[in-house]
């Protein structure tokens, strides 16, 4: 027994040696966030994709099919044909809105025309694309606004899709509004529909009535 004694202080002593090593050369363990984005910005599997839903950065799971039914009835709505497009790529967003647009040939053939909505995880930014038929009624700086408010700040996260159900009913809403206002030429036939007519109810017809307001001082007796 005693003869065994060293070789097993040995195998002590290399094991905690080689414990010892392996700490050293492991990396220094990342901080919450930086841990969360760096598996945000990982490569997945392409989660959805149809003819308007795109999704390569694997970012609007599990809301895709949701998505491409709402794109569906707003083209059927507003005669607007929205794509929405997650990527990856390095790049200036706007640049790549724009490649993309005229790409994919967004609103072509809709009768009001196209939306492109751009998400980018990796560069942690978003952008709407919009037509020039739409333009009057939906400008960049409220389209600028919309994908830097609601858009970009879940870009890297899972509720990315949530966020873009979202202002997939805002812009059906604008274009009504904008419609009634006559800055977005929108056909007959959805003028007709249902969910236009709040939107038409309350624009004012031009027609009414004035009067001069009297000049009292703010302390006069009115009794």
């Amino acid at each position: 027994m005693s003869s065994r004694l060293p070789l097993l202080a040995g195998l002590l002593a290399a094991a905690a040696a080689l414990l010892a090593w392996q700490r050293v050369q492991a990396p220094p363990e990342e901080e919450p966030r930086a841990a969360a984005v760096r598996a945000a910005a990982a490569p997945r599997e392409s989660a959805y994709r149809d003819a308007r839903i795109e999704d390569p950065a694997g970012i609007l799971a599990p809301f895709g099919p949701r998505l491409s039914r709402m794109t569906d009835e707003l083209l059927e709505d507003t005669g607007v044909e929205v794509h929405v497009v997650t990527t990856r790529e390095r790049g200036l967003i706007e640049q790549q809105s724009v490649e993309l647009f005229q790409a994919r040939r967004v609103g072509g053939s809709a009768p009001t025309g196209g939306i492109l909505i751009l998400l980018n995880p990796a560069t942690r930014q978003a952008r709407i694309e919009v037509g020039y038929s739409l333009e009057g009624g939906l400008t960049d700086l409220h389209m600028g606004r919309l994908a830097r408010d609601q858009l970009a700040p879940y870009a890297s996260y899972a509720i990315a899709g949530m966020a873009v159900m979202d202002v997939l009913h805002y812009l059906r809403d604008q274009v009504y509004a904008a419609a009634v206002t006559g800055n977005i030429t929108l056909g007959e036939e959805f003028r007709r529909r249902a969910a236009f007519k709040p939107f038409e109810r309350y624009l004012s017809g031009g027609a009414g009535a004035k009067t001069k307001l009297p000049d009292l001082p703010m302390d006069a007796d009115l009794k």
